[in-house]
């Protein structure tokens, strides 16, 4: 699994991820100050999840992606959250599935396709709890 923290996540997320064993960029590395719709194409083309504040990024959920995960800025654990969280789905299938990361559940909203043509069909949306919420 591979991550690009937006510009709003701290830096030290980068180094705390890292820590944990995740292969992380962050924006300011070499996307800095660039449109979301810019982040956005290049996170898709280098095949990495988009980890945010902003929910400018639900906007692209119609599109096809390795994943969003948009955390709520009044989380008091964000990192302990986010590694749970990605330790939990690192080894599911997180191509075109939002997660949205609220104070007391996370909201996974995934693409449903038909099974004859591969047309997108609806969403569907699941929640857990996690542990340290």
């Amino acid at each position: 699994m591979k991550l690009l923290l937006d510009e709003n996540i701290p830096f030290s997320f980068k180094r705390d991820l890292k820590k944990a064993g995740y292969d992380v960029e962050h924006v300011i590395d070499k996307n800095q100050g660039k449109k979301d719709e810019d982040i956005f194409n290049y996170a898709v083309k280098n095949k990495k999840t988009i980890i945010s504040y902003d929910s400018d990024y639900l906007k692209f959920r119609i599109r096809e992606h390795y994943g969003i995960i948009k955390l709520n800025g009044k989380l008091k654990n964000p990192m302990e959250v986010l590694i749970e969280l990605l330790n939990k789905i690192k080894t599911m299938e997180y191509k075109n599935v939002l997660y949205q990361i609220d104070l007391k559940k996370v909201i996974c909203e995934k693409k449903v396709y038909s099974k004859r043509k591969h047309i997108f069909k609806q969403y569907v949306k699941t929640f857990f709890i996690l542990d340290c919420m």
